[in-house]
């Protein structure tokens, strides 16, 4: 909608509620009862934060001005957002500076129902993320060095009641696995040529040579399964 229609509309509304003589609990603003900003789109682009102080603080004391500004070049975007200590301030505010005219632009002024900065918004967004994905396990055992920029979650009385089972078994451990194995050759199996005792690779072999995993997977010979002398080893 256009944001001179808005104004407009809200100057109708707010007409009719004084003809019909309605009370403070039936009107419109008692929705708003809960927040004590409004919105105020419009505004001229030389006007600074202390100026806006000087405007809204007519109907109330002001206890927060963001004029919202771009971060690369630092300048108004046109709108801002202003705080009162009393809410009541809010709605006198809107009733008499909405459609008013501020060096030469005519601004609107309307309640905000949630107000958050961005940067609020934004930090609550990645930890809202940061807990889908599960508590870091580098952080469990106090080694994660990512600090905020952790894309898992660093909630310590999240991670004392966890409950989680092995990394190995749970695909909430998925991002602590780019690590790869923990011991060298160890997924890959036990070397073929290690258990002949033929393997001349030595340390640069990518299969394991623990010699008692190498005794555990060879498995029971065949022949001596059908009671034949086994010529390897006798």
């Amino acid at each position: 909608m256009n944001p001179l229609t808005q104004v407009k509309r809200t100057q109708v509304i707010n007409q009719k509620e004084a003809a019909l003589g309605l009370s403070e609990d039936a009107s419109w603003h008692a929705k708003f009862r809960g927040s004590a900003y409004v919105f105020v789109g419009g505004v001229p682009f030389d006007l600074t934060e202390g100026d806006l102080l000087a405007v809204f603080a007519q109907y109330g004391e002001v206890v927060d001005v963001n004029l919202v500004r771009d971060k690369a070049t630092g300048k108004s975007k046109g709108f801002a957002f202003v705080a009162y200590e009393d809410q009541r301030s809010t709605v006198l505010s809107v009733d008499n500076l909405n459609g008013a005219k501020v060096l030469g632009r005519i601004i609107r002024v309307d309640h905000v129902e949630k107000y958050k900065k961005k940067e609020e918004e934004d930090e609550e967004e990645l930890q809202k993320k940061r807990e889908e994905r599960g508590v870091c396990y580098a952080f469990q055992k106090g080694e994660c060095n990512r600090g905020d920029a952790c894309k898992y979650s660093h909630d310590e009385q999240r991670n004392a009641n966890t409950g989680w089972g092995s990394k190995e078994d749970d695909p909430k451990w998925e991002h602590d696995r780019h690590r790869g194995p923990q011991n060298k050759g160890e997924s890959c199996g036990v070397c073929y040529a290690f258990q002949k005792g033929e393997c001349s690779r030595g340390d640069t072999c990518r299969f394991s040579h623990d010699e008692q995993v190498a005794v555990q997977g060879r498995g029971v010979c065949y022949a001596f399964q059908k009671a034949i002398i086994c010529k390897i080893y006798f």
